[in-house]
């Protein structure tokens, strides 16, 4: 009963290409701003800052703040949501990439005002998409040279986030025949945006390496290891589905389920160690725009263990409001 229940409230409408996922995850969004105007779990002083650029996003006026974070958050997850479907991760149109890049924003109290690290996603998920979209016998120079110029734009705002240019490169070199040139253009576009950079901090080689401590940005107490134990459950099962998917599919889903599943491994890494050299847990953002990319497929191919995957589903949404009454 309560599997047909659950999937009738919320699950039956982003698996689908259902209009009604457009009208709900703003109203989410909104949702979830108006609790934190009301039960501040965090302030924007505890948000740290990175970027290159010299940005103070502390100074922001508190509306215009809020109308940017709906509007990046919104952005973002349907960016996400285009890519996930546009590259043929799945054979129908569905909205879970959406819901769930928001439901994982939520652990995250920066989820509460604009910063970097919203900017960041919308530039790593368009790098990401053009990386996707090379193939072995197309030209690949216009994607090859975006994807670098797009993830340039990112590190400025998050250097870490550069360690996805090693990626390219090795999905470059595991796709196509070598060629020096190829492998030439996504260093070009990577480079740019720094030069850029430097007619507003000449100094900002200083600033590549340092790192700000940030241990308020996941949700506080107890909560955090349910959290984590959720979404550590939820990437085991989703590599389980798509490992499976893999002995039967495409040879174009092989490479792009390959391409997302060493990104996610590796910035998972990168934030682990992070946490653990650095005393930070901050960079587990970064693994929000690309856990989106496979964690709908428990509810999409394997029905035996849908039931799991939907208690987990609806545990986020839990998690994601009781941090706000939770002290």
């Amino acid at each position: 009963m309560w599997n047909d229940i659950a999937k009738k409230l919320m699950i039956n409408i982003f698996s689908k290409n259902n209009p009604m996922a457009i009208i709900i995850l703003p109203i989410m969004v909104i949702g979830h701003l108006f609790l934190g105007s009301y039960y501040p779990i965090s302030t924007v002083e505890n948000i740290a800052q990175e970027n290159l650029w010299e940005l103070d996003f502390h100074l922001l006026p508190y509306v215009l703040s809020q109308i940017l974070v709906f509007v990046f958050i919104c952005a973002n997850a349907f960016l996400l949501n285009f890519v996930f479907n546009r590259l043929e991760f799945n054979n129908r149109y569905i909205y879970l990439p959406t819901v769930l890049y928001v439901l994982l924003l939520f652990l995250f109290p920066f989820s509460l005002y604009f910063n970097e690290y919203l900017i960041v996603h919308t530039f790593f998920i368009l790098s990401f998409y053009h990386l996707l979209q090379i193939n072995q016998n197309d030209d690949a120079r216009n994607n090859l040279f975006l994807s670098g110029l797009f993830l340039g734009v990112a590190t400025t705002f998050s250097p870490p986030v550069a360690i996805f240019l090693v990626i390219i490169l090795l999905s470059l070199f595991s796709i196509r025949p070598f060629s020096l040139r190829e492998h030439l253009l996504p260093l070009t576009g990577f480079v740019f945006p720094f030069l850029w950079v430097l007619f507003v901090n000449f100094d900002w080689w200083r600033d590549l390496l340092a790192f700000t401590p940030d241990n308020e940005l996941i949700i506080s107490n107890s909560l955090v290891l349910v959290g984590y134990i959720t979404v550590a459950l939820f990437i085991l099962l989703s590599i389980k589905v798509i490992l499976e998917k893999r002995a039967i599919s495409s040879v174009v889903f092989k490479r792009i389920s390959s391409i997302t599943l060493f990104t996610v491994i590796v910035f998972l890494g990168l934030a682990i160690l992070m946490a653990i050299v650095h005393d930070t847990s901050i960079y587990f953002v970064l693994s929000t725009a690309t856990l989106p990319f496979i964690l709908p497929y428990p509810y999409i191919i394997v029905k035996k263990r849908h039931m799991f995957a939907i208690n987990l589903f609806y545990l986020l949404i839990i998690l994601s409001i009781c941090k706000f009454f939770y002290t």
